[in-house]
This record gives structure tokens, sequence and C-alpha cells, in this order.
């Protein structure tokens, strides 16, 4: 009997040796991470996802934020689709902030503010930052965060700080609002301002990191939408007035939008979801 036992004794440590020795191969093993999207035809940053296949392909659940991220040798793409009220408004008035870690470690050097909130926002046709006193109707906050953007960690010839929507460095970012109500944001960052002239395969082997950050509204404060919708109904702003930038019109009255001038109106402290959201993934560069 003993020698029965030990006869399967062996078998059935090697079978058991064998799972140990798998399980550890599937520890180590790498993830797998998807690719972006290669940008055959290169976006156009006008705020018109003409280029894109819609829907997006990515979908944030809680802020409803829709996106997609793309690349060609020399550019890195992203679109944004806005639906979601709240979600506009701390666009809008808060800024949000799109950066890149090209190590995949998740320190995100790399960072583009845009647009920028309403208190650092600078008046249409002025260089002088919004200082938040008084109240900004929505094309105001529209046209004033579409013409500059905060950026940082971009290589050394690159300004860093506030820097013109249109600027020598080849980042562009465009923001519209169509007649349907949706916010549509495009940015384009050559590589060269923070990586490299162009990319080869050797870039598409490790991921890097992403992270989008939508900012709150101030809390305890009014949003400047809250009282602007009288002040744009006595313009026209309300009542399908163009919205700067060529992204059609804010419907007024009647166009789906509560307040009649726009934008809901909330009290910040009081607004459902109202927090700090971040986004982060991990994707590899594709090339062809």
């Amino acid at each position: 009997m003993n020698k029965l036992f030990n006869l399967l004794k062996f078998p059935l440590s090697a079978a058991l040796l064998g799972l140990v020795i798998q399980a550890a191969l599937t520890s180590c093993s790498k993830v797998t991470y998807s690719h972006l999207k290669w940008q055959a035809i290169p976006s156009v940053t006008d705020g018109k996802p003409l280029e894109w296949s819609i829907p997006l392909k990515f979908f944030h659940k809680d802020s409803k934020l829709n996106y997609d991220i793309s690349n060609d040798k020399k550019n890195l793409y992203v679109v944004f689709k806005i639906t979601d009220e709240l979600t506009k408004m701390k666009v809008l008035n808060s800024g949000m902030q799109f950066a890149i870690d090209v190590k995949g470690k998740k320190i995100f050097p790399v960072s583009i503010g845009y647009p920028l909130s309403s208190e650092h926002n600078v008046q249409p046709g002025s260089d002088v930052p919004y200082t938040g006193e008084g109240n900004l109707g929505e094309e105001t906050i529209l046209a004033a965060s579409k013409q500059m953007m905060r950026i940082s960690g971009f290589n050394a010839d690159v300004k860093e700080g506030l820097v013109p929507q249109k600027n020598e460095y080849g980042i562009q970012t465009a923001i519209t609002v169509t007649r349907d109500d949706i916010l549509y944001y495009e940015l384009r960052v050559p590589f060269k301002t923070f990586y490299k002239e162009t990319i080869t395969a050797t870039d598409t082997v490790n991921p890097f990191s992403f992270e989008i950050t939508l900012n709150p509204l101030t809390e305890g404060k009014m949003n400047p939408l809250d009282d602007a919708g009288d002040t744009n109904s006595q313009n026209g702003a309300g009542n399908g007035s163009g919205m700067p930038g060529g992204g059609g019109s804010m419907p007024g009255a009647g166009g789906g939008m509560p307040g009649g001038g726009g934008m809901p109106r909330h009290k910040t402290d009081v607004a459902p979801g109202n927090e700090k959201q971040v986004i982060t993934q991990k994707l590899k560069l594709s090339i062809k």
C-alpha cells in the first residue's frame, strides 16, 4: 500500500507544480493595452468632429463625457463630445485639463488647460485675465475661453503658462456648441512639442498614460450663468444668436434649454454631481 502511495505521490506533485508555474506566469504577464485610433487623414482642429467616427470610442459614465484619442506620425488628436448640462457648465466655467505621461507612470507632466476657468479667462479682445467680478453671459464665457490656454511640461522651447489659442507651437484647440446643444472640443498636440519630431514603430510598444480632469463649479458661489439668462434675453443671445467660433447657435426659449437663456441655472452648492472628476487610462500609439 505504501508503495502504491509513493507511486501516486510524484504525478500528483508534478500536477500541482504545473499549476503553480502556470499561475506564476499568468501573474507576471504584461497587460494588453488598446492602441489609439490611427488618424489616416489629419483632423482639422475646428470643434467639428467631421473626421471622427460617431459614436466616439470612449464614454465616462459619471460625467457622460464621450471622447476619443488618435494619432498620426506627427500629432496627437483628441475630441470630446458633451451633452450633459452640468458637465458643460463645469467645462465652460471651471475649465478642463488634458494631461499626458509618455512613460505610462501616471505622473502627467505634460498638460493643457483648455478651456480655462472663468476666473482665469481673458475678456474678448484683451490680454487681461478675467477677475471673476460681475456676471458673464455664455457667449462671453465661450469667447473668452477660446482665446487662451495654460500649458506646462512641454519642451524647453515651448513657453510655459498662458499662451494664445493660436500659437507658434502648433498646439491647437477649438470648442463649439451646435444647434442641438452639443458641445464639441478638439485638441491637437504635435509630438515634437513634448516627445519627438516623428514617431516610429518602436514608439508603439510602451503605453502612454492620459488624464482628463473636469473641475467642479465653485462651492458656495452662484454660477456666472445663473444670472446670465436675463442679460442674454435682453441682448438676443438666448434667441438663436450665433455662438462665436462658427459653432452654430445655442437654442433659446423653446429650444430645449431651461431658463430661456441657454444654459440651465443651478446653484453650485446644490447641483448633484458637482465634484472633481478625473479620467485616466493607458493606450498605445498606432503606426501605419
